[in-house]
């Protein structure tokens, strides 16, 4: 997180921008201190709490290859959507097919066919391989929303 919110700031100085760095702080028994990059911190007890904040301030979703932590994250933000938790449709983004493509690939195949999952619940995800691409289609979101706010 410590390289997010370092390349926040640095966009923020350069652009001369009021944007602030985010952080939210997990209590853990064997806590890292919070980066020195953050211009806000919060500290949540759970993940739960903290996974909730992430995904309520954040404008889209970029996962790429992780492990189980990325796992969570990925299910439960995807919940929050399905479920409404969330209510402004947002970019909901894995980048690296290669990676992630078995899963969506088992997730069509069973949930979905089951009809475990409804189609439109599976095609809140988009699957591309480049973050330029990511990129393409978060600015493409803004754009939307900047549309919509009618501030352009």
């Amino acid at each position: 997180m410590a390289v997010a919110n370092a390349g926040a700031r640095k966009g923020r100085i350069e652009a001369s921008s009021k944007a602030r760095s985010f952080g939210l702080v997990i209590q853990l028994p064997i806590l890292e201190p919070p980066n020195n990059f953050l211009d806000v911190s919060k500290t949540h007890p759970r993940f739960m709490t903290r996974l909730e904040n992430f995904f309520r301030i954040s404008t889209a979703f970029v996962a790429l290859p992780g492990g189980i932590g990325t796992a969570l994250e990925l299910f439960y933000g995807w919940q929050l959507l399905v479920t409404g938790f969330i209510k402004e449709p947002r970019p909901f983004l894995l980048v690296d097919s290669e990676f992630w493509r078995p899963l969506m690939n088992w997730i069509e195949q069973y949930p979905l066919k089951l009809k475990l999952l409804d189609a439109w619940e599976f095609n809140l995800i988009t699957v591309v391989d480049e973050l330029e691409e990511a990129l393409r289609i978060i600015l493409q979101d803004f754009n939307r929303w900047k549309v919509e706010c009618k501030l352009t």
